[in-house]
């Protein structure tokens, strides 16, 4: 019983991220993410070298109970997404003190409460569908980043002040 790949699948999104990013203290601050996605489109069909006689996933045996899905397969989604909140804090800032890094840490809690959820052996429409999973997920991270050059001024007009800098970052 070996694995054998049995459907060649494509996924595309387009989202609109809106974004919004409020100080509450120093460099304690309150993130908000509200993703719209315009249009997100999922296809299936069977790999090379596999037909509905050789496939698990679509068997050809007649029997309605047996299918998992039609092959092939083509879904359309869009709609709003799970609203993200989440704390950013730095402790460390590049501006303050030039021999630490940028540090940030961050939580971010998606939740499912502004999204209609898809169910797939319920929704049988052949249009839109919802792009809602109900799922409630928690992110914890870190960002760095450090200042390693100073481009001095950049720009055609002498007389704007634009700095360039070299500021690569990690998260």
């Amino acid at each position: 019983c070996e694995p054998v790949e049995e459907l060649q699948w494509n996924k595309s999104t387009s989202t609109l991220n809106i974004d919004a990013e409020i100080g509450l203290f120093r460099d304690l601050s309150f993130t908000l993410r509200l993703p719209i996605i315009v249009a997100q489109s999922l296809s299936f069909e069977y790999a090379d070298g596999i037909t509905a006689a050789q496939s698990s996933v679509d068997p050809d045996s007649g029997n309605a109970n047996d299918t998992l899905f039609s092959i092939p397969a083509k879904y359309t989604h869009s709609g709003v997404g799970n609203l993200e909140l989440g704390l950013r804090y730095g402790p460390f800032n590049d501006a303050r003190d030039h021999t630490k890094p940028n540090w940030i840490m961050f939580f971010k809690w998606a939740m499912p409460w502004t999204t209609k959820i898809h169910r797939p052996g319920q929704d049988t429409s052949d249009t839109q569908r919802p792009v809602g999973t109900g799922v409630h997920y928690v992110t914890f991270g870190t960002a760095l980043s450090k200042r390693v050059a100073n481009l001095g001024l950049i720009g055609i007009d002498p007389k704007l002040y634009r700095r360039g800098y070299l500021d690569p970052y990690f998260s």
